[in-house]
């Protein structure tokens, strides 16, 4: 029997968290899923409170029941922007009653190199909340979590270190 895997990729927008989980889920028939999808930030609300965030990670949880309940994907690629301790430790508690192997990815890179990606994504907006994400993420890291550069390196020195 295959054990389970589940690759977690967090930081700032830019950094490649979809990109690589993507390829990865891709390249190895897994199964990606896309935390932010969670958020009640599609019903107007604003996504980095901590009671959104709650809310986004037990609605996952529920989804990873389904998932190692109801089909046969052994690695499952994770990305989103996990700024709460908490929502780490929910999720570890989960790997571990569940029997997964778990891993935490932080993607970094230059904060200019990570504006420009997002601006080429999408219109910048005046107030936008994401431009103080990678502030937010160097001073936040989750114990054990394994950091990439991923402008440094660029994202295929990534995907190639994490396969």
């Amino acid at each position: 029997m295959i054990k389970r895997e589940i690759t977690v990729f967090y930081g700032p927008n830019g950094a490649g968290k979809t990109t690589i989980a993507r390829y990865l889920a891709t390249k190895n028939k897994g199964l990606h899923i896309q935390l932010d999808w969670y958020s009640s930030m599609q019903r107007g609300k604003e996504w980095y409170t901590k009671n959104n965030n709650r809310e986004k990670i037990n609605l996952l949880l529920g989804t990873l029941d389904a998932v190692v309940t109801k089909t046969r994907y052994n690695k499952i690629y994770l990305d989103g922007v996990l700024l709460y301790t908490f929502m780490f430790k929910m999720l570890e508690v989960w790997c571990k009653n569940n029997k997964i192997n778990y891993k935490f990815v932080k993607l970094v890179g230059s904060e200019k190199k990570l504006a420009y990606r997002v601006t080429k994504r999408r219109k910048p907006r005046k107030n936008d909340w994401n431009k103080k994400l990678p502030k937010i993420y160097k001073h936040f890291t989750y114990p054990s979590s394994l950091e990439i550069d991923t402008t440094g390196k660029g994202i295929s020195k990534v995907i190639k270190y994490l396969t």
